[in-house]
């Protein structure tokens, strides 16, 4: 599955591992190795798909952790969480 902005969904990916795991029980029941093959490789799709996504989660926050360090350290040396003492 892929959305419209080439942006990876978590959600996306794991709607792809789900369909992926039952072609592939599906492709192994039923001796059909073409489905469980495909099932295989969707599955993989998906869990990419969620990594992917999850990487780019992390690397927006980035910005925000370090603002929060920064304010952290600060308060460390001014006793204070406003800075207002």
């Amino acid at each position: 599955m892929n959305n419209n902005s080439n942006t990876p969904s978590k959600t996306e990916g794991k709607i792809d591992q789900n369909i992926g795991n039952v072609k592939e029980g599906l492709g192994n029941v039923t001796g059909q190795e073409k489905m469980q093959s495909e099932g295989t490789a969707q599955r993989g799709q998906g869990e990419a798909n969620e990594t992917a996504a999850n990487v780019t989660d992390f690397v927006k926050n980035i910005p925000n952790k370090a603002e929060g360090a920064v304010k952290g350290v600060m308060n460390s040396f001014t006793g204070g969480s406003s800075g207002n003492n």
